[in-house]
């Protein structure tokens, strides 16, 4: 069994055990206004309990094929799951590092969701 399908069943633990019980307490959104632009990038329900941050590069194709997976947990999981997701730093002025910029920029319009899954098609 490899690493990335650790992660993934992990996840679905946590979702199965998080995503019904009330021992969580209230849920907190993701704030946006008082955090850096990255930390709004997001995909899934502000209320989720469940949080899986996923560090990613564009061009990547393991990060490319963890995003359908993270995709498939999320139409699985809408309400349960929120995947916040993190740029890994790249050489300035390169691709990767233009579409890292643009992903943040994409949050600050709420608009990121639908970068994300596009950058992953055109990268």
């Amino acid at each position: 069994m490899t690493w990335l399908s650790n992660v993934i069943r992990l996840v679905v633990i946590a979702l199965a055990a998080f995503g019904t019980s009330e021992l969580l307490g209230p849920r907190v959104p993701v704030a946006q206004s008082d955090r850096p632009p990255s930390a709004t990038a997001y995909i899934g329900s502000r209320w989720a309990p469940v949080s899986l941050v996923v560090y990613t590069r564009y061009s990547c194709g393991f990060c490319t094929d963890f995003a359908s997976m993270t995709d498939t947990l999320l139409a699985r999981y809408p309400e349960h799951l929120r995947v916040i997701v993190r740029n890994v730093p790249s050489t300035a002025g390169s691709s990767e590092a233009r579409f890292a910029i643009a992903a943040e920029c994409a949050a600050d319009q709420d608009a990121f969701p639908r970068y994300h899954r596009a950058a992953f098609e055109d990268a």
